[in-house]
């Protein structure tokens, strides 16, 4: 059995991929009250992706911002780019 550590390297993985193949130039993971919902952005347009789970999708977060060298404990604003 795997651990849940490895599951969510797998679905950041798979998520990209996904993103990738679909020629997103943003993924989008939004918060709502039983779940957070993906959007992919392409053409200035945001696209309904799916849905995950709120307790993998902020592990999935915090890998990602972990990968990104980013504050993995600032929960309160998004990180922007410029």
């Amino acid at each position: 059995m795997q651990n849940f550590e490895t599951v969510v390297e797998q679905k950041c993985e798979q998520l990209l991929l996904k993103a990738y193949n679909f020629g997103a130039s943003d993924i989008l993971l939004v918060p709502e009250s039983v779940h957070y919902r993906i959007y992919f952005r392409k053409y200035d347009r945001l696209l309904h992706a799916g849905e995950l789970p709120h307790d993998l999708a902020e592990r999935m977060i915090s890998f990602y911002k972990f990968l990104a060298a980013l504050d993995i404990s600032e929960r309160r604003k998004p990180h922007l780019y410029n």
